[in-house]
């Protein structure tokens, strides 16, 4: 379990990856990675490409971050899901606050 991210200054895209479960144990970890942005100006990219499994802990995590970008202001996209959890993020109607590729 990783998180790690990549800022594009040129886009102003902040690309945060996360690897196997995507649970509580990487809370302090994904936060780190976006907590000293400046929120104002960035758009931020959730790649699940390497995600195995997400859990509640993770939809908190989503919500936080796009709290931390603006709330309903916020244009977060979450990228590379796999069929599985494409589904919980649906169930979770989590396509209605995120952009979901």
């Amino acid at each position: 379990m990783s998180v790690s991210a990549h800022y594009q200054s040129e886009e102003k895209t902040l690309t945060i990856q996360v690897e196997g479960d995507f649970n509580f144990k990487l809370v302090s970890d994904f936060r780190s990675v976006y907590k000293d942005m400046n929120n104002q100006s960035i758009k931020p990219v959730v790649d699940l490409r390497e995600t195995k499994h997400i859990d509640s802990a993770a939809l908190g995590m989503l919500i936080n971050l796009r709290n931390y970008f603006g709330g309903d202001n916020a244009e977060v996209c979450i990228l590379n899901c796999r069929p599985q959890i494409r589904k919980i993020l649906t169930v979770a109607r989590f396509d209605k606050l995120f952009e979901i590729k």
